[in-house]
């Protein structure tokens, strides 16, 4: 597990716990030598960043040293459906894989 910041620091406290409790290794910086096994699904977490273009594009960029990946966009469900619709057009410039919906306990509407 990967826990990165972007523009912003990534302040995913709680994914490290739960990673942690779970025994998977949490790192903070993106490096290729680390020694994993080529079998083994690797998971990256970014911040959230703002629905821009600019932001976007620099989120892309943050991507690539990745290399090939599945890009999950994670919304949250209790916004108001024309900012999700929103979200989603902007972010649908990048290579996206599928969406993640979180807090779907607030929301009336699902």
């Amino acid at each position: 597990m990967w826990r990165l910041d972007g523009a912003l620091p990534n302040t995913a406290e709680f994914l490290s716990l739960h990673s942690e409790m779970m025994q998977v290794p949490v790192e903070r910086v993106w490096t290729d030598s680390l020694d994993v096994p080529e079998d083994t699904l690797r998971f990256v977490d970014l911040p959230g960043v703002p629905a821009t273009v600019s932001a976007v594009e620099e989120l892309a960029a943050q991507l690539k040293p990745i290399g090939s990946a599945e890009v999950q966009l994670v919304l949250n469900s209790a916004y108001d459906l024309d900012l999700l619709l929103e979200q989603a057009r902007v972010f649908s410039a990048l290579p996206l894989a599928g969406l993640i919906f979180t807090h779907t306990d607030e929301s009336d509407d699902l």
